[in-house]
């Protein structure tokens, strides 16, 4: 729980301090941030998709490239991005999580 708590406050303090977190490209659902981060704090198998413009995490796919400002979102149908958006720590996050999986995107 207390580690937990410090990475989530770390994460908080990241979001503040990149500029590339201060814009994004649509809205943020709160109910698919907090699914999405709790899917992430579990570490999850990834497994990264069209020429790594989406992962599938859990079953569930989303897109991953122009990170951080647009990683993140659901996507609802095929690989057309419908979705919402999670929140700018989840996509720290995910990126986080690529990386230490040994995928390198193009931020």
């Amino acid at each position: 729980m207390k580690n937990r708590y410090l990475k989530e406050s770390m994460l908080l303090l990241r979001v503040l301090l990149t500029p590339m977190c201060w814009i994004r490209n649509g809205w943020t659902d709160k109910e698919w941030d907090r699914s999405l981060r709790a899917k992430l704090l579990d570490d999850p198998e990834i497994i990264v998709n069209d020429g790594g413009c989406t992962a599938s995490i859990d079953g569930v796919t989303i897109w991953i490239a122009n990170h951080p400002y647009a990683s993140g979102q659901l996507i609802k149908h095929r690989s057309v991005c419908y979705g919402p958006y999670c929140g700018r720590r989840a996509a720290l996050l995910l990126g986080d999580l690529l990386r230490s999986k040994g995928f390198r995107h193009s931020d």
